[in-house]
């Protein structure tokens, strides 16, 4: 129940503000072991109006064990497998989920594979939106897509954020865009920022 009022409060600022977060094609990226915040964020741009279409490498990606119970969170069947994406630019951004650090190597299975990070190199350099949350980044790093960009991210993956050039400008903060890259972390607390950090950099590429 909280958390309907949340996001339907949410909702009511978003969309009688002057940033409108209507009509956005997205690609969300879902890692195994997906983290508690990915059903907020899901929710809440389906109710948005959003036209969602989540992928993984795996047809089927599991919820991360300790939350699973707890807030209901299942076993997510995506809409689509990455490596038969055709053309990622029909969307207006990509967005890269976490995954749990109590489970193993977070987002590992999308570090490894090569259609993924390629996927992504693409949709950077056409100028789509392209947003991560914590341990989603180290798949921005993963994808050579961070030079001279500012990010923040957990610190634990600093050395990878650093190898692959990336400005590291602090952490826990509010979603930092910088040109069509944006990387956020406390998913819960910043979700509006988080939908106008995205509107916003939408706005900035199409000046």
């Amino acid at each position: 129940m909280r958390k309907t009022i949340i996001i339907n409060i949410m909702i009511a600022i978003l969309t009688t503000g002057s940033l409108k977060a209507e009509n956005i094609k997205a690609l969300v990226i879902v890692p195994n072991n997906y983290g508690a915040n990915f059903q907020c964020f899901y929710e809440m741009y389906e109710q948005l109006g959003w036209d969602i279409a989540t992928a993984s490498v795996t047809q089927v990606v599991q919820p991360c064990p300790v939350y699973a119970s707890i807030l209901g969170c299942p076993p997510l069947t995506v809409d689509l497998l990455i490596p038969d994406i055709a053309n990622v630019t029909e969307y207006d951004c990509v967005m890269i989920m976490s995954s749990t650090q109590h489970a193993g190597n977070p987002c590992i299975e999308l570090i490894n594979s090569q259609e993924t990070l390629d996927l992504l190199s693409t949709a950077v350099n056409q100028g789509l939106i392209v947003w991560a949350t914590c341990s989603g980044i180290r798949v921005l790093a993963a994808a050579d897509v961070l030079q001279g960009i500012n990010i923040q991210g957990p610190s634990s993956y600093n050395g990878e954020f650093i190898a692959a050039g990336a400005n590291i400008v602090g952490t826990k903060i509010p979603p930092v865009i910088d040109g069509n890259i944006i990387t956020t972390m406390r998913g819960q607390y910043y979700m509006v920022q988080n939908v106008y950090a995205i509107i916003t950099a939408m706005q900035n590429m199409s000046n």
